[in-house]
C-alpha cells in the first residue's frame, strides 16, 4: 500500500530514462493524528489478538516535549493506550534518523468499530524547539504471522490537525530521505511540463489546469499528464499524490504503429482524468499501488517488473479505450507561446522585465499575452515572474546570499517590496525562511 507526494514538482535531473517517483511523509510541527481504517481481514482476522504494530518515524530536533500514542480497540468497544514520551524515554526520540517504533498489542479487537478505524496513532511535538515529527508509513500484522502484513501511507490514512507534507525525490527507489529538503515551499504551485509521461494518483479532490482547461478531480482519480502538456494545480487545495515520471522510450518496441511512441511524438495522448466509477479504474489503480511498491524493493530485476507493470498500464488504457483519438494538438502552438514565455522569464529573471518586453519576445501583442497566459496558467504574467523570482532567492539564501543582495540578484531591487513578496509566499521573511532552514 502506498506512501504520497504532494503538488507539483520541478523536473528533475536524472542519469538515465529509468521512472522515477516522488513520495512524501506526514509532517506535524505541533500535534495531530492519523487514523488507520478497515485493516484487511486478510491480513488481522476478527478473531486474532496479538497484533503488531511498526511505525516509521523521523524526530527533528527532540525538545523538551514529545509523543506518539497509539489508540487500539479492546475487549466490548473499550480503547487501549500505549505510547512513548519524551520525558521518560529519550532514545525513543532520536534525531536525524529513520526509525521503527514496535509495538505489540495484547488484546486487539480489529474490525469492530462502526466507522472502520482499527488504530488512531497520536502525534505531539513541541513547536517552541523546532521540534518536528515526520511519519513516513505504519505496517501492521498478527504477531505470529509477520510475513503476512499491510502498510499503510498517506493515501490510506484519515488526517487530522496541522498535517503537512514533506516532498522528496526518489529515483529507482534508492534515494534516502532527506529532512533538508524543502518543506514550506510553494514552488509546486507553478506551471510545469516535461518530456516523460506522468501519473498522478492521490486521495483528495481539487482541480487541475492542464493545457488552459480547468479540470475538476476526485479523491482516487488517476490523472494523466502526456509529455509537454502544461499543468498547474490549485495551490489553494491541500492535496497528496503520489507522481510517477518514466520516459516513454523506455517502453517503446519496434512494432509498427506503436501506440507508445505515437504519444511520445504528440500524435495522440491519453485521457487526462480516470474517474473512480470508470472501468479501468480500479485496474490501473491497482497497477499503480504495485508501482509503488515496487520503488522499495531491493530486487536487482526490480527494473524488469516496473517495466512490465507499465506495460500493463497502456495495456489497459487501449483496452478500454482511453486514448483520445480526436487529439489534433490544435492547442500546441498557444502552449508553446506560454512555455516560451515561461523560459524567457526564466532567463531574464534578474533584468527589469516589462509585460510587453515578455509579449513581444513571443510576437504576441500585450493585451493577448496578457489574457492568455491568465487563462492558461491561472495567474498574471507578473505574478508569475514574480513568484520565480521568489522561488530563485530561496537558493540564493540556502547558499548563504543576505537578503538585500539576494533581492538585487532576482530582479526586485526595492528590498521592501521583496520582503512583502517574499512572506506572501512563504508565510515568513527571508531572514526568518533562512534562520529556520539553517537550523535545520
Amino acid at each position: 500500500m502506498p506512501t504520497t507526494t504532494n503538488h507539483l514538482l520541478p523536473p528533475m535531473e536524472k542519469e538515465s530514462s529509468f521512472p522515477y517517483f516522488t513520495y512524501n511523509c506526514f509532517k506535524f510541527p505541533d500535534c495531530g493524528w492519523i487514523a488507520v481504517d478497515h485493516v484487511p481481514e486478510a491480513v488481522i482476522r476478527k478473531e486474532a489478538r496479538e497484533v503488531t504494530v511498526e511505525v516509521e518515524y523521523f524526530w527533528l530536533n527532540p525538545g523538551r516535549d514529545g509523543w506518539i500514542i497509539i489508540r487500539s480497540n479492546g475487549r466490548n468497544g473499550a480503547e487501549q493506550i500505549d505510547g512513548n514520551d519524551i520525558n521518560t524515554n529519550k532514545e525513543f526520540f532520536k534525531s536525524y534518523e529513520w526509525s521503527i517504533w514496535k509495538l505489540d498489542l495484547k488484546d486487539a479487537h480489529f474490525g469492530t468499530r462502526s466507522d472502520g478505524t482499527d488504530l488512531l496513532i497520536y502525534f505531539g511535538a513541541d513547536p517552541n524547539d523546532i521540534d518536528i515529527c515526520y511519519i513516513r508509513s505504519v505496517k501492521v500484522y498478527e504477531t505470529a504471522t509477520p510475513d503476512n502484513y499491510a502498510i499503510f501511507g498517506a493515501a490510506d490514512f484519515q488526517t487530522g490537525t496541522n498535517l503537512e507534507i514533506n516532498i522528496c525525490n526518489r529515483e529507482q527507489g534508492c534515494i534516502p530521505f532527506d529532512v533538508t529538503c524543502p518543506t514550506d515551499e510553494t514552488s509546486h504551485d507553478l506551471p510545469h511540463w516535461q518530456s516523460e509521461m506522468e501519473v498522478i494518483y492521490g486521495q483528495t479532490d481539487g482541480s487541475i489546469i492542464i493545457d488552459g482547461n480547468q479540470i475538476p478531480y476526485h479523491a482516487n482519480d488517476i490523472i494523466f499528464i502526456n509529455p509537454d502538456q502544461i499543468r498547474t494545480i490549485d495551490p489553494d487545495v491541500i492535496t497528496s499524490f503520489h507522481y510517477l515520471v518514466f520516459d516513454l522510450a523506455m517502453l517503446e518496441n519496434h512494432y509498427y504503429n506503436s501506440i507508445i511512441t505515437d504519444i511520445r511524438l504528440k500524435k495522440t495522448r491519453l485521457i487526462n482524468i480516470v474517474q473512480k466509477d470508470h472501468p479501468a479504474h480500479d485496474a490501473l489503480r491497482h497497477i499503480c499501488r504495485e508501482l509503488i511498491l515496487m520503488y522499495s524493493t531491493t530486487s536487482p530485476y526490480g527494473e524488469m517488473k516496473i517495466q512490465s507493470l507499465l506495460l500493463d498500464l497502456f495495456y489497459i488504457c487501449c483496452e478500454e479505450k482511453l486514448i483520445d483519438h480526436n487529439y489534433k494538438n490544435s492547442t500546441s502552438k498557444k502552449t508553446d507561446y506560454i512555455r516560451n514565455a515561461i523560459s524567457y522569464m526564466k532567463a531574464n529573471l534578474a533584468s527589469p522585465l516589462t509585460i510587453h518586453d515578455i509579449a513581444d519576445s513571443i510576437h504576441l501583442s500585450e493585451a493577448y499575452f496578457s489574457r492568455y497566459f491568465k487563462t492558461c496558467i491561472g495567474s498574471t504574467p507578473l505574478e508569475h515572474l514574480n513568484n520565480m523570482r521568489i522561488d530563485k532567492a530561496t537558493e540564493l539564501l540556502l547558499n548563504g546570499r543576505n537578503v538585500t543582495d539576494a533581492a538585487f540578484d532576482v530582479g526586485i531591487p526595492n528590498v521592501g517590496h521583496f520582503i512583502r513578496l517574499f512572506k506572501k509566499r512563504y508565510g515568513k521573511t527571508p531572514y526568518q525562511w533562512q534562520k529556520y532552514r539553517n537550523l535545520q
